[in-house]
């Protein structure tokens, strides 16, 4: 029996087009679609799987405004059995941690599976701030986990090639691409989550250590548009490369 927390988070589609609000300090959100950040889906699936291999219970979290609600139903629709619910309208990410690791501590656990990082803002800060939180081990960009003996062995993504790492329970693993293939719930599946119960608990409810943020949100901005590629054109693959040189020396400046 493994009992298994997957901390998810509710991102806009990846296909949204974003719009920056007037004041610059977040996203317009009327209309946009949110989905479970594609890197958590790896985590779900993972911890799904592990439960259906070993026993056990899979819990998933998340914390954020109401909206967040649906992804959590999307998570019981594939097999998670509970999901909690942190309303919060706003958190950074240390405050984030803190009161998602001060839940996780009344709960029981082996594994906490999360993301390496959320697609919106890919701070990957996440998985390494909440096992120091609760003082456990923690493996990153897990491509491949084997479980057995209260024990685990994970493969993860180095510069350069894969490493291969020991670990005993409890533990955090954060999935990269590759871990596994996502399940799509089941229609019936679907329409039984949105009669399943959700736990929800007020942020401003949860006690957490002071502490100074890290930082604060300044400007939000689009990145440029790219530009077009410009074509180098020759008669010969000499004659070519030579006006490649030429171009990255004195346009792009990079040799």
């Amino acid at each position: 029996m493994v009992n298994i927390i997957v901390c998810i988070k509710h991102v806009p589609d990846t296909e949204t087009r974003i719009k920056i609000k007037e004041d610059k300090k977040g996203i317009e959100t009327t209309g946009i679609k949110y989905i479970i950040s594609p890197y958590d889906e790896f985590a779900l699936e993972e911890a799904i799987r592990i439960k259906e291999k070993h026993g056990g219970t899979v819990t998933a979290i998340t914390m954020g405004p109401k909206r967040a609600d649906d992804i959590l139903r999307t998570a019981l629709a594939v097999g998670a059995d509970n999901a909690i619910h942190i309303l919060s309208e706003n958190g950074d990410s240390i405050n984030t941690v803190m009161t998602i690791g001060e839940v996780i501590k009344t709960l029981p656990y082996d594994i906490i599976l999360t993301g390496k990082e959320a697609v919106d803002y890919g701070m990957g800060v996440f998985p390494s701030g909440i096992a120091e939180y609760l003082g456990i081990n923690n493996i990153n960009n897990v491509t491949k986990l084997d479980i057995s003996n209260r024990s685990l062995v994970a493969s993860r993504q180095v510069e350069g090639g894969d490493e291969i790492v020991e670990a005993s329970f409890p533990v955090v693993i954060s999935a990269q691409k590759g871990l596994n293939t996502p399940r799509y719930p089941a229609l019936p599946n679907i329409f039984k989550a949105k009669k399943r119960e959700v736990k929800i608990l007020d942020a401003k409810s949860i006690s957490v250590p002071p502490f100074i943020s890290g930082g604060s949100l300044v400007e939000l901005s689009l990145p440029p548009p790219k530009k077009g590629a410009k074509m180098v054109e020759g008669q010969t693959p000499e004659e070519i490369a030579a006006k490649l040189i030429k171009m990255l020396k004195e346009e792009a400046k990079v040799l």
